[in-house]
């Protein structure tokens, strides 16, 4: 048995194994400290695995050789929604976290959109608790905008940019969320080799 702490995002478990079959099991050993997720799901959920591949050791080492990474959608944001032309958005109550991961030290290039049902408003950025800037929401700035050109240096490993705005959101005729600003349709590669990052909202 090993213990191991995990965040959100992907993650490698290394494994030795003999020859025959090999049971591997995942035993959450913190409590839950979700009484409801936001969609109403009130089940107790701890581990959730997704996208599982299973490499030998010199499958592995050759995948290693080539960067990866990827970005996942969290913070305060809703369930993600889809647009008319097959794209995606989610709604944020206060904030929206990119969880960003590399398998190599590099530069992730980001883009996307975004919108705030408050206006005007300021969206700070934050970059592994770095300041990047401010989205600054004009009083008619009503339609889609795109993020400024975003070039964020990582190491190998995770990071985060935090999107948080400085308005209280509001509730929409029939709908109990409260809803601040949204983020949709997020892009990312890393610079140095073009790889595309797989993007999980």
């Amino acid at each position: 048995e090993e213990a191991m702490e995990l965040g959100t995002g992907p993650a490698a478990l290394n494994v030795p194994i003999e020859a025959g079959r090999t049971r591997i099991q995942l035993i959450g050993l913190d409590s839950r400290n979700v009484p409801q997720m936001p969609n109403g799901d009130k089940r107790p959920l701890l581990i959730g695995v997704d996208n599982l591949h299973v490499a030998g050791l010199s499958e592995g080492a050759k995948a290693a050789a080539t960067p990866k990474c990827s970005v996942t959608v969290a913070g305060s944001a809703y369930p993600a929604e889809k647009t008319g032309k097959g794209g995606w958005f989610r709604w944020a109550s206060t904030d929206v976290e990119l969880r960003l991961f590399s398998t190599q030290p590099g530069t992730i290039a980001l883009q996307g959109e975004y919108l705030s049902s408050v206006r005007p408003a300021k969206i700070q950025m934050t970059f592994d608790d770095a300041g990047m800037g401010t989205l600054n929401v004009g009083d008619r700035q009503d339609k889609m905008q795109a993020f400024p050109e975003l070039e964020l240096k990582m190491p190998a490993g995770f990071s985060s940019l935090t999107l948080r705005t400085d308005r209280p959101g509001v509730k929409p005729p029939g709908d109990p969320r409260v809803l601040s600003f949204l983020v949709s349709n997020v892009t990312a590669k890393l610079k140095e080799s073009g790889t595309a990052c797989e993007v999980r909202p």
